[in-house]
């Protein structure tokens, strides 16, 4: 895929005002965009299902946890295994990069 402009039709342009701070502002908002859009797309076309990991992660105390994206029988199929988990910084599960 390609990041184009909808009224151009041109690729992505990182800088579009005059300073950096608001070009990288826009630039984190777009891929917080990207990333829901990856999510449902590995959920709906691909059928992967999300797992919280820990398991048994308990939000009421708070406690720290993520999640990874997972073939639906994961957890009960020993002959094939698809598991996504998330890169370091801001590339998340299904991005390759950002």
């Amino acid at each position: 895929g390609r990041l184009q402009d909808i009224s151009t039709g041109g690729p992505f342009e990182f800088q579009v005002y005059d300073d950096h701070s608001s070009n990288q502002r826009r630039y984190e908002a777009l891929g917080e965009v990207i990333t829901g859009e990856v999510y449902k797309l590995l959920e709906t076309e691909c059928g992967l299902k999300r797992y919280s990991v820990p398991v048994d992660i308990d939000e009421k105390h708070n406690e720290a946890g993520t999640f990874i994206f997972a073939s639906d029988d994961a957890l009960t199929n020993p002959d094939k295994l698809l598991i996504l988990i998330h890169g370091s910084g801001v590339v998340r599960a299904g991005q390759w990069a950002r």
